[in-house]
């Protein structure tokens, strides 16, 4: 949790080598954001995201910046669409910087129970199609939790998401409950 309850949670997931997500459960202390994409507030969000990286290659931090894809996303039928962009790029040395050579960025965003869903997930360009069908599983997963969560967090209040359709994982999936409390 950070100190500003705007910014929400950062959850960290680490995989082998060098694969890792960052999720954030946000609201940037912005009331009434709705649920998916299509919100405004959702897309000027995933608008300045994708401008903090660019403005991370000006200022000299990142190198071989490419944009490769963008677009919204969805993993299953009734789970919660994501706005999604693709970069590469390389990271210079410094302090917290465990990979300089060329990587994949994927951020994904979306809305859920007035919170913004943001996943940043990095790994290594060359391999990017090895491990295409994990970082898919990954979202997929993450996207049925989401989905299928009805409370979130705002500071220490409980706030009920808007009902959704119940989205049945795999047995051997990761999985979540609908009560948080």
């Amino acid at each position: 949790q950070f100190e500003d309850p705007g910014l929400g949670y950062r959850l960290r997931y680490q995989a082998k080598g060098y694969l890792c997500a960052d999720i954030y459960i946000y609201d940037n202390n912005i009331s009434d954001i709705e649920d998916g994409p299509e919100d405004k507030r959702v897309q000027q969000e995933f608008v300045y995201i994708l401008s903090g990286i660019a403005h991370m290659a000006q200022i000299g931090k990142y190198t071989n910046l490419e944009q490769l894809e963008s677009g919204t996303t969805s993993f299953a039928k009734g789970s919660i669409n994501f706005l999604w962009n693709r970069c590469q790029y390389q990271q210079m040395a410094g302090d917290d910087v465990y990979f300089t050579e060329l990587q994949v960025s994927e951020t994904y965003l979306s809305a859920r129970a007035g919170m913004f869903i943001k996943v940043r997930l990095n790994l290594k360009q060359e391999e990017l199609k090895a491990r295409r069908a994990e970082v898919d599983d990954f979202i997929k997963q993450l996207a049925h939790i989401v989905g299928n969560n009805q409370k979130f967090y705002k500071g220490d209040v409980l706030v009920p998401a808007t009902p959704s359709a119940t989205i049945h994982a795999p047995a051997n999936s990761i999985s979540a409950t609908n009560d948080v409390s």
